[in-house]
């Protein structure tokens, strides 16, 4: 059978496709849940640890992704490895993953929009456990949805095009509240140092690997990637470094009181 692929991803933009698939909108929504429960060197200690486990995860699916470059990525690894029983449950179980991880975004990306223009908080239509569901987040929710649906429609080169841009966004932001906190911050913001009890840094080590999931982005692209490029098992295991570095540094300059507001 004929290829179908275009293969016009280079390892950069393989690289900002998952990165951003795994940095997200989490440490903007999740880091003063995470201080608050571990306290800022302990929200450091929980995602240390937590990345040294997702490192060893990586090296496989860098491993994997090389020896076989298909877009099926765990579907493909656990049919040559297990047969097809095993490959059919891990393949609806990632499925079932996706599609939770597209309702979380749906409240997400309002949420973070709200900081930035809280008026969208109007026409409360229903409430969930005590907490409102406005119109102005639904609204801002499906406008999400949708275009991601019709960029992603459209073609993997449009995508890429699109999360390079986010992902700049989002570094960008990351960089200058760091930036921010160096220069007007102090050493009370970043209490407390550990949260009592101890035990909350156990908490989030728990979310650490739901926070780093993204990078099966990757294997799914393997497809997608220019021929010749040698550099994508490089690619594999070393972003999630970075990105683990960069949600460290971002717990590391917030307070928790402002931050547990925030959240």
């Amino acid at each position: 059978m004929a290829e179908r692929f275009a293969r016009v991803l280079k390892a950069r933009a393989v690289l900002t496709l998952s990165f951003g698939a795994m940095i997200g909108w989490s440490w903007v929504l999740m880091t003063g849940v995470w201080v608050a429960n571990a306290g800022s060197i302990g929200t450091l200690v929980a995602f240390a640890a937590g990345g040294l486990a997702i490192g060893f995860i990586a090296f496989t699916y860098a491993e994997l992704a090389s020896a076989m470059p298909k877009a099926g990525g765990e579907h493909v690894y656990t049919l040559r490895a297990l047969g097809p029983g095993w490959s059919f449950v891990c393949t609806w179980a990632l499925l079932m993953a996706y599609v939770t991880v597209c309702v979380f975004e749906s409240v997400a990306l309002p949420t973070a929009v709200e900081y930035l223009v809280p008026a969208i908080r109007v026409g409360t239509l229903w409430t969930v456990v005590d907490a409102p569901v406005d119109i102005g987040f639904v609204v801002v929710g499906w406008v999400g949805a949708i275009a991601m649906t019709v960029v992603n429609y459209v073609g993997i080169r449009t995508a890429a095009v699109v999360q390079n841009i986010v992902t700049a966004m989002i570094v960008a932001a990351g960089i200058f509240l760091i930036a921010g906190a160096a220069t007007s911050g102090g050493i009370d913001t970043a209490r407390p140092f550990i949260a009592e009890p101890s035990i909350g840094i156990l908490t989030v080590l728990i979310m650490v690997p739901a926070m780093l999931a993204g990078f099966d982005v990757l294997p799914q692209s393997a497809e997608d990637l220019q021929k010749g490029d040698s550099s994508f098992r490089h690619t594999v295991w070393r972003h999630p470094a970075i990105v683990e570095q960069l949600l460290e540094r971002r717990a590391a300059t917030g307070g928790c009181d402002n931050l547990v507001v925030s959240s």
